[in-house]
């Protein structure tokens, strides 16, 4: 059987119309609770910037929802160590990304508040260019960002029999997805180096793998990625969905540890170390499910379930919709993907607590020290 190893720019994207943006506050809550470290990471770049201007990107934007608060923010820090300098902003992400409701965000068509209203003058542009890729003119870059992004591979190296996402493989499946994690990671890293200004500075949050084994949708409740899998394995049993397609169900994710993260920027043999970009500063942090967060004060189930489960569908629908077999009609297949999530809500009902999509991630600065010769 041949591997579902699609580009994942075919097909990946959170859900358009505003809905992942509106439905994942923890997303935002993982953005504005680093702010601490990207002030440190702006600081870092403006001891010696100079220019007449400041770039700034947004690496795996989506919608841009998440991210609107957090900017206003880095632009409010510049300006008031900088008046009166101009500031650029580049989004970034994949072609089939919702970049109509990005710019009617930025430009407060939404009901977001748009930074914009605070600093007008802010350039926007957006490019639909991989980030495993080159985005932007070599050294041009100031301050590079990206959230819950670039834990994503440009494909799922191969099909996990077991399993939907990563962390169920074993044996040569999950080294398949830990090489082709590796590769993407450098590829990312790599890239951003070669944008990055010298003393430019890079800050990334991704889902990842701490000391103590924990990762997303596995923080000390319940297990979302074996719940998950064990419904669709059950639509196997149940005719529901054939074998290939449960087999062809592969998050095409890579969920790093911390010493993953950081071998490119500390080992002087790697491409992107001789590049000059460098570890300023790496942790991880637990940042709790707001939904769940709420329940444990509301103790309403439905209320529960009609805000959590939304804020997961928004980002896990592309690739479970991808593993069904596009010989069946598109109504078809949605209705699958509705049964899966009904199915999933019941869950939730008959036993709410544990339940919540709680973060665990790195936390990572990086500084372009120098620019090779």
């Amino acid at each position: 059987m041949l591997a579902n190893t699609a580009d994942t720019k075919t097909f990946l994207a959170m859900k358009h119309g505003g809905y992942y943006s509106n439905a994942a506050a923890g997303a935002e809550d993982v953005i504005l609770g680093a702010f601490d470290l990207i002030q440190r990471s702006l600081d870092i770049t403006l001891v010696e910037h100079d220019e007449k201007s400041f770039r700034c990107a947004d690496f795996g934007c989506a919608d841009g929802g998440t991210s609107l608060k957090m900017w206003a923010r880095v632009f409010s820090s510049i300006a008031e160590k900088r008046p009166g300098i101009d500031l650029e902003l580049f989004y970034d992400d994949l072609p089939n990304s919702d970049f109509n409701q990005l710019f009617r965000s930025v430009h407060g068509l939404t009901n977001f508040k748009s930074y914009l209203q605070e600093f007008p003058s802010v350039l926007t542009f957006a490019s639909a260019n991989s980030f495993h890729t080159q985005v932007l003119p070599e050294a041009s870059l100031d301050f590079g960002f990206s959230a819950l992004a670039s834990h994503y591979l440009t494909k799922p190296p191969c099909n996990i029999s077991n399993h939907i996402h990563m962390v169920g493989a074993e044996g040569d499946e999950r080294a398949n997805f830990q090489e082709q994690g590796k590769l993407d990671w450098e590829r990312f890293l790599g890239s951003r180096a070669f944008e990055l200004k010298r003393n430019g500075t890079l800050f990334v949050v991704n889902p990842g793998i701490d000391k103590d084994g924990q990762h997303l949708g596995n923080v000390g409740g319940v297990h979302l990625w074996n719940i998950f899998n064990d419904i669709w394995k059950k639509f196997v049993n149940d005719g529901v969905i054939t074998e290939t397609e449960y087999r062809s169900t592969n998050f095409p994710q890579h969920y790093r540890t911390v010493a993953e993260c950081i071998e490119p920027v500390t080992d002087p043999r790697n491409a992107v170390f001789r590049s000059g970009l460098r570890l300023e500063h790496v942790e991880t942090r637990i940042v709790r499910c707001p939904k769940a967060r709420a329940f444990t004060e509301h103790r309403d189930v439905d209320r529960f379930v009609n805000e959590y489960v939304p804020s997961l569908r928004s980002w896990i629908e592309p690739t479970m919709l991808k593993g069904i077999s596009l010989n069946r009609p598109s109504n078809e297949r949605n209705s699958i993907i509705d049964k899966l999530f009904e199915q999933f809500t019941e869950h939730v009902k008959i036993k709410p607590d544990g339940h919540g999509f709680d973060y665990c991630d790195v936390y990572m600065i990086c500084r372009r020290a120098y620019l090779p010769k």
